[in-house]
């Protein structure tokens, strides 16, 4: 097992700008935030994480919107299925699961929570993953590193033992509306013809054995 070693991060308001993103935290106050990080990790607060939406959920910035209880509704909407060309790709309930324990552990923290991954191909997945939502053409993935969320005071946990595939880093958004623009590094613009690629990727990490038996696919 893992060790976790322990950062505590003292946010300033004057650090954390966030006065574009409507941030109704008194200025006087200065809470204790925990970030959670792997010991087993040479520069973990260089670590990049990402996080996958649609093209439309980009633009609108309900990609970097914190939870509400509509977006919550969709998590437990069922199994996911995607298409790839002629060829169906079939997740089924580990998605499900993965969405319905992170709707779960968000509703308990004011909705606050805002997952990410360590890998970029999970992110490319779920972005893709949702295409056939109106206005979306291709998928978004957003790239942000561990560091940049130290230096503005965003506190973040390791969330990934119950679904371990997503490799999940959880963002608290605390009072803030949305993630803050200053603390995105990168932007990918991924088209939809990467779905297959990403998908195919992904099964060949978790169609092993043990734990990752249950996830079913059909390529």
């Amino acid at each position: 097992m893992k060790r976790l070693r322990l950062l505590m991060v003292r946010l300033n308001s004057p650090v954390l700008d966030l006065a574009d993103l409507a941030d109704t935290r008194p200025p006087n106050l200065e809470p204790i935030f925990m970030v959670y990080f792997s010991a087993d990790q040479d520069d973990t607060t260089s670590m990049k994480i990402y996080r996958g939406m649609t093209s439309h959920q980009w633009e609108t910035r309900q990609g970097v919107a914190r939870k509400g209880e509509e977006r919550e509704a969709q998590f437990h909407a069922g199994d996911t299925r995607v298409f790839a060309g002629d060829t169906d790709i079939y997740v089924g309930r580990c998605v499900q699961n993965a969405l319905t324990f992170t709707a779960m552990d968000s509703s308990g923290y004011r909705h606050s929570w805002l997952s990410f991954t360590k890998d970029k191909s999970v992110a490319a997945f779920f972005a893709l993953n949702e295409l056939d939502e109106l206005g979306s053409d291709h998928g978004v993935v957003v790239e942000t590193t561990l560091e940049a969320l130290r230096e503005l005071g965003i506190a973040c946990a390791q969330n990934d033992i119950r679904v371990p595939w997503e490799q999940e880093i959880s963002v608290d958004l605390y009072d803030s509306p949305y993630f803050p623009e200053s603390a995105i590094i990168q932007v990918h613009h991924v088209p939809y013809s990467e779905l297959w690629k990403v998908a195919s990727d992904l099964q060949s990490r978790w169609g092993g054995t043990g734990a990752y038996t249950r996830h079913a696919f059909s390529l």
